[in-house]
């Protein structure tokens, strides 16, 4: 072995030099090795695969719907009856989802899961009717403004939002765009939430006029308000409500557009 000799101090140091020969060879040889291993791999992986998707274990067999609706079940649905006896493998939960949704506009989510070995279960929510608009006809619509279904009378249980161009013509899930709409949607949701109106509940919302919109209470007093600052107007209302020197029934309205709530007496 070569070897090289050099002075530190009084003492000479030896340094080894290793010179590595066939280092090409070397890796070569590891390279295959790793390669062939990778291939087995990758051979059992697919020969498993292949076992699951062929296998009858995992076919399903049953499709749970939860909460049960009589909107979307297996025996009225395609897309759910195509479901069986396939593979639960090969079955997406997404495109099972998206198909929902579009076919049942009524439906703001819906959650797919498998089961092993054999069970799909779909839990669906729903969109909540909230209101009833009134144009040429009575529209169900959520929080979102998202038409539900379309009927000649209104629910009594709802509020009414009415105002709306008789040349509206929404479909059953668009959303139902019309000025005001938004506005009327957020303060029913502001006094269902905040109990501000102390009791009371409102029948319905008034929308023609955006500057000047009104709601009526369920004890027939009238609310003019604008689009601004809704909050601060609904405390202002509150307060009326809350006076015990303020007899409300022999109140006609309450116009909160200006910095000082105006009443009109019957």
């Amino acid at each position: 072995m070569p070897v090289i000799r050099r002075k530190s101090g009084k003492k000479s140091a030896k340094i080894p030099i290793i010179i590595k020969k066939n280092m090409p060879l070397l890796f070569f040889r590891k390279s295959g090795i790793l390669l062939v291993i990778l291939c087995v791999l990758l051979f059992l992986s697919y020969l498993v695969k292949q076992i699951i998707i062929k296998s009858p274990f995992f076919i399903v067999k049953k499709i749970e719907i939860t909460p049960k609706t009589n909107l979307v079940t297996v025996d009225n649905y395609w897309a759910l009856k195509s479901l069986r006896n396939k593979n639960i493998f090969k079955i997406n939960g997404k495109d099972v989802s998206r198909n929902i949704k579009k076919d049942y506009p009524q439906v703001r989510r819906v959650i797919v899961r498998r089961v092993l070995p054999d069970t799909i279960e779909i839990t669906v929510v729903q969109r909540i009717p909230f209101a009833i608009v009134k144009s040429f006809s009575y529209f169900t619509i959520d929080r979102d403004a998202v038409v539900l279904s379309q009927t000649t009378e209104g629910d009594k249980k709802l509020p009414v939002i009415s105002g709306v161009s008789m040349w509206s013509r929404p479909k059953i899930g668009q959303i139902f765009a019309a000025d005001g709409i938004n506005t009327a949607l957020y303060i029913l949701e502001y006094a269902a939430q905040s109990n501000i109106l102390l009791g009371y509940k409102i029948d319905s919302v008034e929308i023609s006029n955006t500057r000047n919109l009104k709601f009526f209470l369920d004890n027939g007093l009238e609310v003019r308000i604008d689009n601004e600052a809704v909050r601060e107007k609904f405390k202002k209302l509150s307060t009326i409500i809350k006076d015990p020197k303020i007899n409300l029934k022999s109140l006609q309205y309450v116009d909160l557009r200006f910095k000082d709530a105006v009443m009109g007496p019957k």
